[in-house]
């Protein structure tokens, strides 16, 4: 079962941990939240590979693109360390 934050509670400069339901990003990764305008990311190996082998974390993968289907208050997918 993955894990839910608040999307609201997400700031710039919190740390969060990938879960292992990712193709982009290694299960257990830690990862700076970072912001682009007014959009939240934290970076990962792209989808280019479509792989986690890759370990150059030189893509960005939006926050809001892991909002829960059923309640888009929320994101799946990782903890806040």
């Amino acid at each position: 079962m993955r894990t839910r934050l608040e999307f609201a509670s997400i700031k710039p400069g919190d740390t969060l941990v990938a879960d292992d339901g990712f193709t982009c990003i290694h299960p257990g990764k830690e990862l700076k939240v970072l912001q682009d305008g007014n959009r939240l990311f934290v970076h990962c190996c792209g989808g280019d590979f479509d792989t986690i082998y890759d370990t150059n974390y030189h893509s960005i993968h939006f926050l809001d693109g892991q909002k829960d289907f059923d309640n888009p208050d929320l994101i799946v997918g990782f903890t806040r360390l």
